[in-house]
């Protein structure tokens, strides 16, 4: 895969989840291309990369302005500890992308973390 090619229009590169939804820490990361077909049995996680992909982009948005924030977007799918990985204790989550600007001709690496303490996000 080419990362300096000035037509590669793609916006999304990359996304890793680790302890979210149905991503343990030993996730590897998924390399995205201009066009990505989710296939597998029930229960795979197809659903769930969707959902990552939703946090991602409710990250920017202030909860003033939307009901798409950050807090909404897990408020709505069930709260902080529906979104935790439910295979460890107390471990941090996170969402890793690495993204494409090419208007700029630059990427960027946006990671978000979060935990679940005392049923709050933070």
């Amino acid at each position: 895969m080419k990362h300096n090619d000035q037509s590669d229009r793609r916006l999304l590169l990359r996304i890793k989840s680790e302890n979210l939804l149905s991503f343990g820490p030993d996730t590897a990361p998924l390399e995205l291309q201009n066009l990505n077909i989710l296939i597998g049995p029930n229960a795979a996680g197809k659903s769930n990369l969707i959902e990552a992909l939703s946090l991602i982009r409710a990250t920017p948005v202030s909860a003033a302005s939307s009901n798409m924030d950050l807090r909404g977007v897990v408020r709505r799918g069930g709260g902080v500890n529906e979104w935790v990985w439910k295979g460890g204790k107390g471990e941090l989550t996170s969402i890793d992308v690495v993204v494409n600007n090419p208007k700029a001709n630059n990427r960027s690496d946006i990671v978000s973390h979060f935990a679940a303490t005392n049923r709050v996000f933070g």
